[in-house]
């Protein structure tokens, strides 16, 4: 229900985009890898649109791209993308100051319930729902945010003790 939750949000504060054949290859690759997983071994590969969302992270003005493995199905295995454990997020950005080629984040990718774009931030927060293995904070997951740093060129934790941290 949380990770639902967590679509529909993202599906709220961003555009999602319908159309794969209009993303770039360094997010068609994730899509391509994971339907290549379910079929033909398992069954139909099925992608939900509102699991890629495109706005600019960085500042340079070009697309930048959040995507979660919850967006596949395959009709022959439920559990192919994640399951109790969540799924693996991804952040990926266009180099800035480049021509416009897109790049895995460090982290490249996190396990989590879902995501969610705060664009009242500037620049905007990118929140990821993380599973807290060992429950310190009273529940079982924690919210970790990352936004980009002009300093570090790169996405960085907006408040490191946040979240499984605590």
């Amino acid at each position: 229900m949380l990770l639902r939750t967590a679509l529909i949000l993202v599906a709220l504060s961003a555009p999602a985009l319908a159309d794969t054949a209009k993303l770039p290859p360094a997010v068609t690759m994730h899509i391509d890898d994971a339907r290549a997983l379910c079929e033909p071994a398992f069954g139909k590969f099925t992608f939900n649109p509102e699991a890629v969302v495109s706005l600019d992270l960085n500042g340079d003005k070009r697309p930048d791209y959040v995507l979660s493995d919850d967006g596949y199905q395959c009709s022959g295995a439920a559990s192919l993308y994640g399951g109790s454990g969540g799924s693996m997020q991804y952040m990926i950005l266009s180099q800035p100051g480049g021509d416009g080629t897109l790049y895995a984040t460090d982290p490249a990718s996190v396990l989590g319930y879902g995501f969610t774009i705060d664009e009242t931030q500037k620049p905007p927060h990118v929140v990821f729902q993380l599973r807290c293995p060992d429950g310190k904070d009273g529940t079982d997951t924690g919210p970790m945010a990352f936004h980009w740093s002009d300093k570090d060129k790169k996405m960085t934790r907006v408040f490191p003790g946040e979240g499984c941290d605590k």
